[in-house]
């Protein structure tokens, strides 16, 4: 879960996170200790999506972005390493 975005959307629409947070029925504080903590309950996430006019799944595109390459750098890692093994069995 990537929190920068929740902040960044905020932001561009002029939303303050103090006011965002009372727009989910939650206190300033409450709101950031649960990014801090990262224990934003889904329904929470949600109503955030509802009040930003977003979709709640731009809250996670950098997180599947990044296990994406994570991912391919994984494949392309395994790839090399069993080139250099058939190499070494080749000889």
């Amino acid at each position: 879960m990537n929190y920068s975005i929740i902040k960044d959307i905020a932001n561009k629409k002029k939303l303050l996170l103090k006011d965002l947070a009372r727009n989910v029925d939650m206190t300033e504080a409450g709101f950031h200790s649960a990014i801090r903590n990262n224990t934003m309950k889904i329904e929470t996430l949600e109503k955030i999506a509802n009040v930003l006019q977003v979709s709640i799944k731009v809250f996670f595109e950098d997180e599947n972005k990044a296990e994406g390459n994570s991912l391919e750098n994984r494949v392309l890692n395994l790839e090399k390493r069993m080139t250099l093994v058939e190499q070494k069995l080749g000889e």
